[in-house]
């Protein structure tokens, strides 16, 4: 996929830049469009094009889920084909070692098909070179002595009724030069059966070729255990000592590998080592985990330290293993494990290891981690795989790309709006009425700015005194990114850069009248004239950058204190709040969208232009809450902010 920079257009009759995108064919029906069109909502060329960089950004990122998303379907696809045919051979032929012996035996037969057919060599033709007669010759044991033997041994096994250890050992040479065409009948056949028309050119093909191969190799079949006990495989043809021929990987090696097997070897060369700048022999899971965090910019930090708690988890259960051994077993029995656990454990119990925390929460009847948090856990481990597939190439396929958690995302925003008479409460309190209470003036302004803007409460935090802006008579916030000599500054000194949620969140909010009235813009001036770096400088930063835990937390406590007691409301409830009262006017829901940073493609519907600063400005003054009287807070503001200068 093209990571080209987009520049941003003009259409005709418009005088707003737009963003335009091709969607790849592979991802249209996931989008629902071949081509995405959305306007930037500004004229302004350089404003454009930072949006257009940004939108551009995102959509990659959305690509690269649905690129996961669409490996894992075709996953699902491939292995219940296999598993639904083998099931059904099993009971056409009385058991499932019938079938797998069955199954074997074809394996041999194909390969011994394949090792006739004629190859570019024995037509005096070049790589790249077509003629009838080429074949899809066997990659490896091109000579005759070679195939003789294959032959014999099969032969000879046949005979006293044996054939199942030849389709084994088959089934590992197939295994160890990824030659997927022996599979060719079965795989079909499979396919049909489960309604699905595929061929060798298709990503689940080759999906369901490993898979096959994979059970039919780790089969404990004993008849085929103890014939090689008798009737060793020859050295000569014996998968492990057979070298790689250069072919071996032509046909389908991109693919992915089995989901039930362990993440097998990838293929190694002193080429890829001076490429990568780096040895690329065997790695733990762990250092896969660090060498995939180094990568990782600053504002990426939080995020590191919540997926190393995983790889932790996963070491202190496995041990520090090399990423090649873990399989897709392992990964279910952590995410049932990670299911296990208690959340939020008191001292005593979070410094026992993991398995005892488990016994203590299933004897105590404790808590246990909600479904969100299983599926973060399970998403480090899982990246840290795909990190080991690419670019590392450790391993070929990620054994976590199929593991499902249940619960890990939910349709409903668990955090509730508050009732009229809880937004009674909390802006009737002395805190809000009485200019002369012990409360932050950080704190006052985060509460005032909450249900009447439906900024975020970070967003809010890392305003700059210049980010309050008046354009045409109309005083906004500007939630946007810091320039780039700033982010280039601050990505050399390991800090994270000022950010928004989504591209969607960098937008202008205007301002409320019952803001301006109460003297916000006087509170903005003396930032200004003390030349303080944040709009709210007493808001401390965290080890990751985030400005306002703290103060969430504070005023969470304070809620709480005035006996709103649902766990469900919380800080992020004001969003919430506004968009209820936006429903109760006659603001468009697109505009309602624009206001509070959600992405304009929300409720199935897409939304491409943005709206004027004059349209933003009468929106935002459509809100109102008719249990709320504002009048004492606005003096208890005024007088609070006498002390400031005002614009």
């Amino acid at each position: 996929m093209s990571t080209r920079l987009i520049s941003p257009l003009k259409r005709k009759n418009s005088s707003q830049y737009w963003f335009r995108m091709i969607v790849p064919p592979r991802y249209r029906e996931q989008v629902g469009k071949a081509e995405i069109k959305q306007s930037l909502g500004t004229d302004d060329l350089g404003e454009a094009r930072r949006l257009c960089a940004a939108r551009q950004h995102d959509w990659l990122k959305k690509f690269e889920l649905i690129e996961l998303e669409l490996k894992a379907r075709d996953t699902l696809v491939g292995t219940e084909a296999i598993d639904g045919y083998l099931n059904r051979l099993s009971v056409e032929l009385g058991s499932m070692d019938r079938a797998i012996s069955y199954e074997l035996e074809g394996i041999a037969l194909a390969e011994a098909d394949h090792l006739e057919c004629l190859s570019l060599e024995d037509l005096g033709l070049k790589p790249g070179d077509s003629h009838p007669l080429l074949g899809n010759p066997y990659p490896a044991y091109r000579d005759s002595a070679t195939q003789a033997l294959i032959h014999s041994r099969r032969d000879a096994l046949t005979a006293i009724r044996k054939g199942a250890l030849s389709g084994k050992e088959a089934v590992e040479r197939a295994l160890h030069l990824d030659f997927l065409s022996v599979t060719q009948s079965t795989v079909e056949e499979a396919f049909e059966a489960a309604g699905f028309r595929v061929d060798q050119n298709d990503a689940r093909f080759a999906i369901a070729a490993r898979y096959l191969l994979d059970r039919l190799n780790e089969y404990p079949l004993k008849e085929a255990e103890e014939m090689r006990a008798s009737w060793p495989t020859p050295a000569s043809i014996a998968a492990r000592t057979v070298p790689i021929a250069p072919q071996a990987k032509a046909h389908n090696q991109t693919e992915p590998a089995s989901a039930a097997s362990a993440g097998t070897a990838a293929y190694d060369s002193p080429l890829r080592q001076r490429i990568m700048g780096m040895p690329t022999g065997a790695m733990t899971i762990s250092q896969v985990y660090e060498d995939w965090a180094a990568k990782q910019p600053a504002s990426a930090r939080k995020l590191c330290d919540e997926w190393r708690v995983s790889i932790r988890r996963f070491v202190e259960l496995f041990g520090d293993i090399d990423v090649v051994d873990v399989n897709r077993d392992m990964i279910i029995d952590f995410r049932e494990a990670m299911a296990r656990l208690p959340t939020r454990p008191k001292k005593h119990v979070a410094c026992l290891p993991l398995l005892d925390q488990i016994d203590v929460a299933r004897d105590q009847d404790l808590p246990l981690l909600a479904g969100a948090t299983i599926g973060k856990l399970v998403t480090g481990l899982r990246v840290t795989l795909e990190h080991a597939v690419d670019p590392l190439r450790l391993i070929a396929f990620n054994p976590g790309s199929t593991v499902k958690v249940k619960g890990a995302k939910s349709e409903v925003d668990a955090r509730l709006p508050f009732t009229p008479d809880e937004l009674n409460i909390i802006y009737s309190d002395d805190m809000r009425t009485d200019p002369h209470a012990s409360f932050p003036d950080s704190y006052f302004w985060l509460l005032m700015l909450a249900p009447l803007s439906g900024m975020r409460i970070e967003e809010m935090g890392k305003l700059r005194p210049q980010n309050i802006r008046c354009e045409k008579g109309i005083w906004y916030a500007s939630i946007e990114r810091d320039s780039r000599r700033k982010r280039k500054a601050e990505d050399a000194a390991g800090i994270a850069n000022k950010g928004a949620k989504t591209s969607s969140s960098y937008r202008d909010v205007a301002l409320h009248w019952v803001i301006i009235e109460a003297g916000f813009l006087g509170y903005v001036e003396k930032q200004r004239q003390a030349r303080q770096e944040w709009l709210f400088p007493d808001l401390e930063a965290d080890q990751y950058g985030n400005r306002t835990k703290k103060a969430s937390r504070d005023l969470i406590k304070h809620l709480r204190r005035l006996g709103i007691t649902d766990q469900e409301k919380v800080f992020h409830s004001f969003r919430h709040s506004m968009r209820r009262a936006c429903r109760h006017t006659s603001m468009k829901e697109e505009v309602a969208d624009l206001l509070a940073g959600h992405a304009p493609d929300s409720v199935g519907r897409k939304y491409g232009a943005g709206a004027e600063l004059n349209v933003l400005h009468k929106a935002v003054n459509m809100i109102e809450y008719e249990s709320l009287n504002w009048a004492p807070v606005i003096a208890a503001a005024k007088t609070r902010m006498a002390k400031h200068k005002t614009v």
